[in-house]
């Protein structure tokens, strides 16, 4: 329930009356309690009423929370050092070297129990997860800018002493698949993606905004590049 409140943003059901202790929770009860302690409210009311994350504090709590059930399912741990050193880095340097690395390794950790098809959302996914710890960012998945979405762009702060912003544009190519034609054709999908984001007058306004394309083969990075 959680995870499909943080992949599609929103969740529908009912608002309980009354929430019984000696049963076990539906998904209307769970839906009332979050609503109930302020970590859902209500986007459109109906039949069955739509509901949404209020804020991007709160989605950041749900991050969180994710990254320790998905690290306590798999039986791996991110390095919480090299995860700070990684955030430090795209911060003052404006750099994701660090935070591509630790993405992978965690890829590759996995490998051997995840049942999860691995895709573009799904990496996506772990870079979300190592990012939602810090307070720098907001961190956007899916940010639309004109025609398009954004796969991941982290938002300074109010109170954010970071230098540089970001903009992510991930590309994902099985193993099998891997040549240098297909490296170079996604990167370059992805460098055209990203021109058209930058027409964004949101983003084009960013002074310090980073943009990159990363292209994974399996759980290693192929290509990594500013753009």
């Amino acid at each position: 329930m959680v995870e499909e409140i943080v992949k599609e943003k929103v969740a529908s059901g009912r608002l309980s009356s009354f929430i019984a202790l000696d049963k076990k929770y539906d998904r209307n009860d769970f839906i009332t309690l979050l609503f109930n302690i302020g970590l859902l409210t209500i986007k459109e009311a109906g039949v069955r009423t739509r509901f949404e994350v209020p804020n991007k504090i709160i989605e950041s709590i749900y991050l969180q929370y994710l990254s320790d059930l998905e690290q306590k399912r798999l039986g791996c741990k991110i390095d919480v050092l090299e995860q700070e050193l990684a955030l430090d880095e795209l911060a003052e340097e404006g750099k994701i070297n660090k935070l591509t690395t630790v993405v992978s390794e965690f890829l590759m950790q996995t490998s051997g129990r995840n049942k999860i098809k691995f895709d573009e959302r799904y990496i996506k996914l772990i870079y979300s997860f190592i990012m939602s710890s810090t307070d720098q960012y907001f961190i956007y998945d899916e940010y639309p800018a004109r025609q398009g979405y954004g796969d991941l762009v982290a938002l300074r702060t109010p109170a954010s002493y970071a230098k540089y912003e970001l903009l992510l544009e991930l590309k994902y190519i099985k193993t099998r698949e891997t040549n240098v034609a297909k490296i170079e054709k996604e990167f370059e999908k992805g460098v055209g993606q990203i021109a058209d984001y930058m027409k964004d007058k949101r983003l084009a306004m960013l002074p310090h905004l980073k943009k990159f394309v990363v292209v994974f083969s399996g759980f290693e990075v192929v290509k990594l590049e500013e753009v």
